[in-house]
């Protein structure tokens, strides 16, 4: 059961905002978040029927992403442009050590 803390930020981030916290007053503020959409990132989202940040969000390597990405709207995508959309994005991928 999701927090009321995790629902609010949820429903920020649904809506391209996210809460800051001022280091010096300790109040929050709403900021928006929004990343402007390149047109094959907008066409992605179209085509796919999810959003970017999603897609950029998958569990996938750089080149399967890519590639699946490509197969999925019919356009070729390269590696370098998912890499700058998680730059974009700010979507850092960690990798586990197991």
């Amino acid at each position: 059961m999701p927090t009321k803390e995790q629902l609010r930020t949820n429903t920020l981030l649904d809506r391209g905002m996210r809460r800051e916290q001022d280091p010096e007053t300790d109040r929050f503020r709403v900021v928006a978040s929004d990343v402007d959409k390149t047109p094959l990132m907008l066409y992605t989202e179209g085509v796919t029927g999810k959003r970017i940040e999603d897609l950029l969000l998958m569990q996938m390597s750089t080149r399967r992403l890519a590639e699946w990405m490509g197969y999925q709207i019919g356009r070729r995508i390269t590696q370098a442009t998912i890499v700058n959309w998680r730059k974009r994005f700010k979507v850092k991928r960690i990798r586990r050590m197991t």
